[in-house]
């Protein structure tokens, strides 16, 4: 139950995040995409440590993508 909660947490997080006015469109588009991964994430009943990192992986990438050129 606990993992769940930190998956609700991090959805939050990227809520507030697309909540804000200053975000340009593909920043938006790089946190609804991330906030899509974490969801398939917590959907998965027991991920194996190999998935975690997968997905951490590529929400990161995105992430660093997009805002390293800001």
């Amino acid at each position: 139950m606990r993992r769940k909660r930190k998956y609700r947490e991090c959805v939050t997080h990227f809520d507030a995040l697309l909540a804000r006015r200053d975000l340009e469109p593909e920043q938006r588009d790089a946190i609804e995409a991330s906030r899509k991964l974490v969801k398939e994430l917590s959907r998965i009943r027991n991920p194996s440590e190999a998935d975690v990192f997968r997905y951490v992986g590529k929400i990161s990438e995105k992430l660093l993508k997009v805002f390293r050129k800001h």
